[in-house]
């Protein structure tokens, strides 16, 4: 058990595959440094060693986060020693009345706690669970519908724009500027060139639908 098994149980990237499809493995220090970021130790050997080995102890605490889509009934999972106190608050801040935990599997002294969560409405909601800390409890719509009707909108190069305040190439305060105008005229979108840097390697795209562009 390595370093990039450590990576995954954490959900970390340890490769990748750049523009061209050539694949990338992550420097180690960069894999290192996104574990520390999760407070997870992985400085030597040994620290991912025990690392992993924590992987499959138990400790108490809560899932941090829950998503669920609405109308679906979920669940959370606690480990602890005892059967825990929980409150949970809609995002709105009413309180919602719970079923008692469920037990489920055990390890020496703790056991595993199941909480069955009613039909939620959509928003982000909170778990409370005392010392055991809290989860977030976050319903999803199944679906998001359309805009009704039809719609109209503006397509806008970026570097097109010009301003008195800009540099002549357009900025994200130009964008702000047709976004506020196109939407007091009833506008129901505005679609931009892409906003990310061009790949600066050799063959460069001289295309106008490109983030940059010779040809302009």
């Amino acid at each position: 058990m390595t370093l990039p098994h450590l990576a995954a149980a954490h959900g970390v990237a340890t490769s990748y595959e750049d523009w061209s499809g050539r694949r990338v493995e992550v420097a180690r220090p960069a894999v290192i440094a996104a574990l520390a970021a999760l407070d997870v130790d992985a400085s030597s050997d040994e620290a991912v060693t025990a690392a992993l080995q924590q992987l499959d102890s138990w400790q108490e605490g809560v899932t941090p986060v829950v998503v669920l889509r609405l109308g679906v009934v979920g669940f959370v999972e606690i480990v602890a020693e005892n059967r825990p106190v929980l409150a949970l608050t809609l995002e709105g801040g009413a309180p919602v009345e719970l079923d008692e935990p469920l037990p489920g599997e055990r390890r020496d002294h703790l056991v595993c706690w199941r909480i069955v969560l009613p039909e939620l409405p959509l928003g982000y909601h909170l778990l409370d669970c005392q010392a055991l800390g809290s989860c977030a409890v976050i319903v999803v719509p199944v679906r998001i519908p359309l805009p009704a009707g039809r719609q109209w909108g503006w397509q806008v190069q970026l570097y097109s724009l010009r301003s008195a305040a800009s540099w002549g190439v357009g900025d994200y305060a130009d964008l702000r500027t047709v976004v506020d105008a196109a939407a007091a005229d009833g506008a129901g979108a505005v679609l931009v060139n892409p906003l990310h840097a061009e790949t600066p390697v050799l063959p460069l795209e001289p295309s106008p639908y490109s983030p940059s562009s010779r040809l302009f």
